[in-house]
């Protein structure tokens, strides 16, 4: 490895750090700017899911250099801390869901606990199965599953599809939201990490290689809806303004 014909692997462990980036920089000013009085609690929620998927999408640039350098165990060792930091992603988006609904937090952090602790067994026995290659290393990608199949079913049904399903009832919930500004920032945070989870779901699934490269390219400028949620352009702020 190490050669030409594999520098897309440098490409995608390339775009993967952008994801990374672009993540930590939404979460970082949300939390700096937004993170104050009442809007503390949801504006310091929303930033801690791009903070994972961040780290998610961190670990996988690792990995991939890693394999472009011929280095499997140690790219093998970051699967498993991406397969670790997308196990919370679950428990992320329930606790920010939770509390915009109900606005109880001690209800949405027992969830969310528990919903970790869920993360916790799956992450244990993903390691304990081992992971395996399903092809040779391509151009674009490095890829490894869970040794037994049952672990990805579950991965999605445990971590992604709960909580994209309860991103959809806040998305319905807010119309009885009483002002234009609520329903638009509802909304357009709700909608950024749905458009970000079924990404990341694509991705999981493996569909190809240069798919899996195009799919983490979407996934870095979706950070743009969940800036527009919390910054909006002035345009935006006009219309909001009139509701």
């Amino acid at each position: 490895m190490g050669n030409g014909p594999y520098y897309g692997l440098l490409i995608n462990a390339a775009i993967s750090l952008l994801v990374f980036i672009s993540s930590w920089y939404l979460a970082i000013k949300v939390i700096k700017k937004k993170a104050v009085g009442k809007a503390k609690t949801p504006a310091m929620a929303f930033a801690v899911v791009w903070l994972d998927i961040g780290l998610i999408y961190l670990s996988v640039a690792i990995r991939t250099l890693f394999a472009y350098f011929g280095m499997y165990k140690l790219d093998k060792m970051f699967f498993y801390a991406d397969n670790f930091f997308g196990a919370l992603i679950g428990p992320s988006l329930i606790f920010f869901t939770f509390y915009l609904m109900f606005r109880k937090k001690k209800v949405a952090d027992i969830i969310a606990i528990i919903w970790v602790l869920i993360g916790f067994v799956w992450w244990i026995f993903d390691v304990k199965i081992g992971a395996v290659r399903p092809e040779p290393v391509s151009y674009w990608l490095s890829e490894w599953k869970p040794g037994d199949e049952r672990l990805m079913i579950a991965f999605a049904i445990l971590f992604f599809m709960p909580g994209i399903g309860s991103l959809f009832a806040l998305m319905l919930t807010s119309r009885n939201a009483p002002r234009r500004t609520t329903k638009y920032k509802i909304n357009m945070t709700a909608f950024s990490l749905i458009l970000a989870c079924t990404l990341m779901l694509i991705d999981l699934g493996g569909t190809s290689p240069f798919v899996g490269f195009v799919v983490r390219v979407i996934l870095a400028f979706v950070t743009i809806f969940g800036h527009l949620a919390y910054f909006p352009t002035k345009k935006i702020e006009e219309w909001l303004d009139r509701g």
